[in-house]
């Protein structure tokens, strides 16, 4: 982004003079002073954001109504929903913020939190995929170790 390089700058102007009136709370007036290329980005992820907010309620809300769906494995899938869906709906709009404004001096202190969030968010949404590759993985052996349709055994690789 552009205003990445100058960063720096006007980190130490918002540090050093709490009074600076030039450090932008207003969304708005933030938005508008934004260049082409950043606006682009804000779109992008801001609809990103939604997307991923508004897609992962739909599995949450199609899981509660369904019963069929309330199996072991969907389970695995509608907690990784519920993850996501608190990625879409809490980290991504933060980041958009600290990504277009440099100077929140005013949110030093909930950077932390934040971060902090976000990690803990992150890492269980990641550690939900490879416990749902792990349990695709564990269906596919279990499915080749298994007799034959018709119930004859038929020689498996997992057949000593």
């Amino acid at each position: 982004l552009a205003h990445v390089d100058s960063a720096k700058e006007t980190d130490l102007l918002c540090n050093n003079n709490k009074s600076n009136t030039s450090c932008s709370v207003n969304l708005i007036t933030l938005i508008s002073n934004l260049s082409y290329s950043d606006l682009i980005v804000f779109v992008f992820v801001a609809t990103l954001s939604v997307l991923t907010a508004s897609g992962n309620m739909v599995v949450i809300v199609v899981f509660s109504v369904f019963k069929q769906f309330h199996t072991p494995a969907n389970l695995i899938v509608l907690s990784l929903a519920l993850s996501d869906f608190l990625i879409g709906a809490i980290v991504m709009p933060l980041e958009i913020v600290l990504l277009l404004d440099t100077c929140l001096h005013h949110m030093k202190s909930l950077c932390p939190v934040y971060h902090f969030i976000s990690t803990i968010v992150g890492t269980v949404s990641l550690y939900h995929v490879v416990l749902i590759a792990v349990d695709r993985c564990f269906d596919l052996v279990w499915m080749l170790c298994s007799s034959a349709p018709d119930g004859s055994s038929i020689n498996r690789p997992c057949e000593g």
